[in-house]
């Protein structure tokens, strides 16, 4: 009989080492479909000799080095994600005595700082062969990432849906282990629950009629740092460009936004959302200095209201950096 993955969820804990598996012990979130995207492999090394009548097969072929990581995605809870995203931007900074405010920035020194993750995807019950079909017990039933570091993260929203977090990991390794006891979080989900208080999506301060949103921060990270005399990667360390970019479709109520795309003009934006508790929930992520991006342009593709879709780069103006999130919620440490 097949496991059914009504139990599974990611599980993730902060590591003291790095590479050394620690057992999440309060932070589970559940995945949306195919939000389990890790995985691990290793790829054959082969000889490029010519095959000889009778050579054994290890003379030819021996496991290379050990890749491991993949994406993670799942609906972003009000309480019970604080960690991954100190980990995703690297800097957090927590004020207030419930609610508490938390606010994250982009800080590779900062960053650095922190040792990685270790990350468990829980598959399910496996069936007990020796009691028979039908019987369940736990068993070798999670994937387990170690030295896990997020290498993007992604934040998207539509109308008619809760906000969605993806990101991407690189991990030391994946091993296979028993599973450890959780349940994913309970806490309600980030939508545009709009009670009057300022939910939607602002350019310049001014509200727009968005349908669509999505922001993405790539670290820039180089995660081959291997060598000779280990199948395994370094940690990761920040190799490139940090990068922010994203888009929102809107209504095309004038030719504000082409304006601003031809003069390449810099306009604040954030999206921010407001939740059934008002003053302690609300989540709001800012770019504070945006420049819309080529193709800023209206598209008439039928009858009816005429959207625009606007993609656009976040930039550092020298004070504040390219992205930041500010999270109210009733969580006090992580």
């Amino acid at each position: 009989m097949p496991g059914l993955g009504y139990t599974s969820f990611l599980g993730y804990v902060a590591e003291t080492v790095w590479g050394t598996r620690v057992t999440p012990a309060t932070k589970f979130l559940a995945m949306v479909p195919r939000g389990d995207g890790l995985f691990g492999d290793s790829p054959l090394l082969k000889s490029a000799g010519i095959n000889e009548v009778s050579t054994h097969r290890t003379r030819k072929v021996h496991p290379g080095a050990r890749n491991a990581g993949g994406q993670i995605e799942f609906e972003v809870p009000w309480e019970g994600a604080e960690l991954l995203f100190k980990h995703a931007f690297g800097k957090v900074a927590t004020t207030g005595t419930n609610p508490y405010t938390h606010v994250f920035t982009i800080s590779p020194p900062d960053w650095l700082d922190l040792v990685g993750l270790s990350l468990e995807a829980k598959t399910d019950y496996l069936v007990n062969s020796t009691t028979g079909a039908g019987a369940w017990a736990a068993g070798l039933n999670s994937f387990w990432y170690e030295g896990s570091v997020i290498t993007f993260v992604e934040f998207s929203l539509s109308k008619d849906g809760f906000l969605l977090c993806s990101m991407g990991v690189a991990s030391e390794d994946e091993i296979q282990a028993t599973s450890s006891t959780g349940t994913p979080s309970a806490s309600p989900l980030c939508n545009f629950y709009n009670d009057g208080t300022g939910s939607g999506v602002f350019w310049n301060a001014t509200q727009a009629v968005v349908t669509d949103f999505r922001v993405r921060l790539d670290l820039g990270l180089d995660v081959a740092r291997r060598g000779i005399a280990s199948r395994l990667i370094k940690k990761p360390v920040p190799g490139g460009r940090i990068a922010v970019t994203g888009s929102f479709k809107a209504e095309f109520e004038g030719v504000t936004h082409f304006d601003d795309f031809r003069a390449a003009t810099a306009r604040s934006l954030y999206l921010r959302l407001v939740g059934p508790t008002a003053a302690t929930q609300d989540i709001k992520i800012e770019i504070p200095v945006a420049i819309i991006t080529p193709r800023a342009k209206a598209v008439v593709d039928n009858e009816g209201i005429i959207y625009a879709d606007l993609p656009f780069e976040g930039f550092w103006d020298g004070t504040n950096r390219e992205i930041k999130m500010t999270l109210i919620n009733a969580v006090a440490t992580f």
